[in-house]
């Protein structure tokens, strides 16, 4: 599977020219979001609030959230993708580390929703926070991944 994802990602990562900037394929991907909302499109919050081990394993860790965690990696997923392809932005990056950074903000607010840490005023950005300077500071990644990372868009 990772040598299909390789090649499928060498495949699209051709460079081309620029067709927005990062602002304005943010405002275009913006107003596709806007209009796929107004015209009916809810995507169901996954839950991540939790008190205890039970409460964990029967409200967040469950096949039905993570169907709806699923469901909202494909809409984020492909609104990246197209953000790329409106930038003239190799896709093969983004393609490759998304999947990552998303398991890392799932991983974040899952620690984010415990009513413990709620208690304490701590939020989810603050687990994001520290999970991201602990890899950065621990883990050599690849530059592509810093690259494909470094826009505003995202």
């Amino acid at each position: 599977m990772p040598e299909l994802l390789n090649r499928f990602c060498e495949t699209i990562n051709m460079k081309k020219t620029s067709v927005l900037t990062e602002d304005w394929a943010a405002v275009v991907i913006g107003f596709f979001i806007i209009i796929v909302t107004v015209w009916g499109l809810k995507l169901a919050a996954p839950a991540f609030k939790w008190a205890d081990a039970q409460s964990l394993v029967s409200g967040v860790l469950t096949s039905d959230n993570f169907l709806k965690l699923l469901i909202q990696f494909v809409f984020v997923y492909l609104i990246a993708i197209a953000g790329a392809v409106l930038m003239g932005k190799p896709v093969g990056g983004i393609a490759k580390s998304l999947p990552v950074v998303y398991i890392l903000t799932i991983i974040a607010s899952i620690a984010g929703g415990y009513e413990g840490i709620k208690t304490l005023n701590l939020e989810t950005v603050i687990f994001c926070l520290f999970l991201g300077l602990l890899i950065r500071n621990l883990v050599k990644l690849p530059d592509w991944f810093y690259q494909s990372l470094s826009s505003e868009f995202l």
